[in-house]
């Protein structure tokens, strides 16, 4: 297997692989097998090469982060839910609920979180992914902050008609509550077009939820 650089000479792919890899490599075979399988089916040119490698040196230097949430994010049930995401360049609001449309279920804020920037292409959960990425964003460089409200409604299992009626009153207050924050003046994200309108009994619900999402979130 042969390539060409920038000067069009030609050299072995093998040897300047083994010869870049050697600083900050010591178990090489695996990687420099993967670079060759990139270099060989898709006729990359060394410049292509060189920048999956030095993807790898970034990759390679590992890094700590932290993760500290709330216990009662794992409680199940219909929560009302807000995301703060930022680039450092832009920053933009995620709002969601809990409570399935296809199945009696109301699963925890908790659990929305791998499914909502779940990176699989066949992933059909991680709407707030694929929503940054049409935003221009890249999710794996940005910082988060989630604020949930609830549960609003416990989840009830074996009662499909209690958990249409609750998954519909909280359809509405989601499009609300999204609506009220675009109108504040934040850019919200993702798609709030429910046709179920909001209840009289749930507008104080629907107060609260903003004011403790705006504090949580700290948005002036």
């Amino acid at each position: 297997m042969v390539y060409y650089d920038g000067k069009g000479k030609r050299e072995k792919a093998e040897e300047k692989i083994v010869f870049i890899l050697k600083p900050f490599c010591k178990q090489n075979v695996l990687l420099k097998t993967t670079i060759r399988k990139k270099v060989d089916e898709k006729k990359h040119g060394w410049k292509d090469v060189e920048n999956y490698i030095s993807g790898q040196k970034r990759y390679n230097s590992m890094k700590s982060t932290t993760m500290r949430f709330n216990g009662q994010l794992l409680n199940r049930g219909f929560w009302l839910y807000c995301w703060k995401v930022s680039d450092g360049k832009c920053e933009v609001l995620y709002v969601g609920r809990t409570g399935d449309s296809s199945s009696p279920n109301a699963a925890s804020p908790f659990s929305r979180v791998s499914r909502h920037l779940d990176t699989r292409e066949s992933a059909k959960g991680n709407s707030l992914y694929r929503q940054l990425k049409l935003k221009g964003m890249e999710p794996s460089m940005c910082r988060y902050l989630m604020s949930a409200y609830g549960p609003v409604f416990e989840e009830i299992k074996k009662e499909r008609a209690a958990h249409e009626c609750f998954r519909d009153r909280m359809a509405a207050l989601e499009k609300e509550l999204a609506h009220a924050l675009k109108g504040a003046g934040y850019t919200v994200i993702g798609n709030h077009q429910s046709k179920k309108r909001l209840e009289k009994k749930d507008e104080a619900t629907l107060k609260e939820a903003l004011a403790t999402i705006k504090k949580d979130l700290s948005l002036v």
